[in-house]
C-alpha cells in the first residue's frame, strides 16, 4: 500500500486508503487477486483526474463499488460462462449501496478514464486467456 500512496496527493490519502480497503476486502471474499490489483491501480488513477471527478465527494463504499463494477463491466464479471462471475445485484449488496449509485459511479469513472470493453489494460489474466481477445 505504501507503493501506491507515495503516487496519490496527500490530500488524497484518507479517501484512497478508505476505498482501497473496501475494494481489498471484497476481491478477497467475492473476486480474485487481479480484480484486486486492478481495482487498486483504478483508485489511484480516479485521485490523479481529481479535476474532473471528486472522489472525496460521495460515500468510500460507493466509489469502491464504482470501481469494481466498471472493472466487472470491462471484464464481463456478469457473464456466467467467466469465472469469477456476479450479478450488479449481489455487487451492489456486497458492497450495502444501491445498483443506481453503483452504475452512477461506474459510468462516472468509466468516462474519465476512457475505459472501453476490449482494452486490455483494465483485463484479469482470466480474461486475457480468452481466444476472442487479442493482445499484440
Amino acid at each position: 500500500m505504501e507503493r501506491l500512496l507515495e503516487r496519490i496527493p496527500r490530500e488524497f490519502h484518507d479517501v484512497f486508503t478508505a476505498i482501497m480497503k473496501l475494494t481489498d476486502d471484497f476481491c478477497e471474499e467475492h473476486l480474485d487477486e487481479y480484480y484486486q490489483q486492478l481495482a487498486n491501480d483504478m483508485a489511484a488513477k480516479i485521485c490523479h483526474k481529481s479535476s474532473l471527478v471528486n472522489i472525496k465527494q460521495g460515500r468510500p463504499k460507493s466509489w469502491a463499488s464504482g470501481i469494481i463494477h466498471a472493472l466487472g463491466w470491462v471484464n464481463f464479471l456478469q457473464d456466467p460462462s467467466i469465472e469469477p462471475y456476479m450479478s450488479s445485484a449481489e455487487l451492489a449488496k456486497g458492497f450495502g449501496v444501491s445498483q443506481g449509485t453503483m452504475t452512477t459511479k461506474s459510468k462516472i469513472i468509466r468516462d474519465v478514464l476512457n475505459i472501453i470493453p476490449m482494452r486490455s489494460e483494465e483485463h484479469t489474466s482470466e480474461l486475457q486467456s480468452h481466444s476472442f481477445i487479442s493482445y499484440a
